[in-house]
């Protein structure tokens, strides 16, 4: 069930996230600045012919917004970016260990390279490029319905580029980081 209020906040949080005046979000949408305030006050929701152009003004999804910023309730699971980092290390760490020319090492970056069309040696040569490898599996979870927490991933991810392509995927799912005080 929609509660107006709880969407109006999150449409207000949302809209001052990205620095616009009600005016502002008002004209890109072409309804008046007292439309947009209606529904930030909870007296009023957005017409549905708008929400989807809504949506994109605030760099969510429709659905996100009119569970007023409540998680979707149907995540197959919740997955971790510390494990996820810790999945790609311990893979490093494995080759370290058994070494490029052992046969199980071999079979297993055989495989990857199989599935994935990507050299897993070099993968692992660098951070960017094992951050690289985590950031793809977290959108591989995202789109299979898992739970990434943005702030995790904000808080983790140390290559820009990585991070916000993470951060963009939750944004798409509806998944937002909490907003600013």
């Amino acid at each position: 069930m929609t509660d107006p209020v709880k969407t109006g906040e999150l449409i207000a949080a949302l809209r001052k996230r990205y620095g616009m005046t009600q005016a502002q979000l008002g004209e890109r949408l072409m309804v008046s600045a007292q439309a947009v305030s209606k529904w930030e006050s909870g007296q009023t929701l957005p017409d549905t012919a708008l929400l989807s152009d809504l949506a994109a003004a605030l760099y969510t999804s429709a659905d996100y917004l009119l569970r007023g910023g409540a998680a979707e309730a149907q995540f197959t699971r919740a997955v971790s970016v510390a494990d996820t980092v810790r999945a790609i290390e311990c893979l490093a760490e494995a080759r370290r260990l058994m070494g490029r020319n052992n046969t199980l090492w071999q079979g297993m970056a055989e495989g990857v390279e199989a599935k994935m069309n990507t050299d897993l040696d070099e993968l692992l040569s660098t951070d960017f490029l094992r951050e690289a490898a985590v950031a793809e599996l977290l959108i591989q979870a995202l789109e299979q319905g898992a739970y990434v927490d943005p702030e995790e991933a904000k808080a983790r991810l140390t290559h820009e580029h990585w991070r916000n392509m993470v951060l963009a995927r939750c944004e798409r799912k509806g998944i937002l980081p909490r907003p600013a005080e």
